[in-house]
């Protein structure tokens, strides 16, 4: 494949243009075209790139700012943000929803976080369940133990933001965290997943799945709260 121009496209760029197969998918593909790929430079290109992040553009939509206002925040580390290997700006949104909250600006339902489904056994979610109780406003709160259930409330209950257990759901996680991002009505979703084992293995395919992050169990508060951009109600204002 070739850009606009003509030239062949690098590496990083190839795979960004491709964010959703898989990387055993993106491996034969680049073959195809005489590109050289593996899953260490998909992870880390996918990694760097954001592929799940925002740019100024989006994020004055929604926001209701202009573009140059939320690239001064971003450079002057207001906002806290990353460049892509093009030199694009990204943010996530959980350091959006975190940035508007400690400024005192309101925030949008498109990007607010009110339902949380969690995917795991009975004790685990009800830990997590409680450590979600402590956010200021409530948060409602539904709790399913496999892929399945979660399947079926998905529609319904409509969360912002999904917690599996990599451990319980197993390799179908994957498949059920790419399945949200390829739906338009679900690519919003904040997806982060929980393990009892976390490895460096297990990190890049939940990374290259579509898991915002992974939380090593028991889950603590505070990774919690900061990888959802969350904030306890011990912490909020008076």
């Amino acid at each position: 494949m070739g850009s606009a121009s003509g030239k062949k496209l690098g590496k990083s760029d190839y795979i960004r243009r491709h964010p959703h197969l898989k990387s055993t998918e993106l491996i034969a593909l680049a073959k195809t075209e005489g590109i050289s790929l593996s899953r260490q430079l998909i992870f880390a290109a996918r990694k760097r790139t954001g592929v799940h992040a925002m740019g100024p553009e989006r994020i004055a939509r929604i926001i209701g700012v202009s573009s140059s206002a939320v690239r001064r925040w971003i450079d002057q580390g207001f906002l806290p943000g990353r460049r892509t290997d093009q030199g694009r700006r990204r943010v996530e949104r959980s350091a959006l929803r975190r940035f508007l909250h400690e400024y005192g600006m309101p925030i949008p339902s498109s990007i607010e976080i009110q339902r949380v489904l969690i995917i795991d056994d009975a004790k685990s979610a009800r830990r997590a369940q409680r450590l979600l109780s402590e956010h200021t406003p409530p948060l409602t709160v539904r709790t399913v133990r496999g892929l399945a259930d979660a399947s079926r409330m998905i529609g319904t209950f409509r969360p912002d933001a999904v917690l599996v257990d990599a451990t319980v759901a197993g390799a179908n996680a994957m498949d059920f965290c790419r399945h949200l991002r390829t739906n338009l009505e679900t690519e919003h979703i904040a997806v982060l997943a929980m393990s009892g084992r976390t490895t460096r293995k297990l990190e890049a395919q939940l990374a290259e799945a579509g898991f915002e992050g992974v939380l090593s169990k028991p889950v603590d508060a505070t990774r919690l709260f900061d990888a959802l951009g969350l904030w306890s109600a011990r912490a909020a204002p008076t």
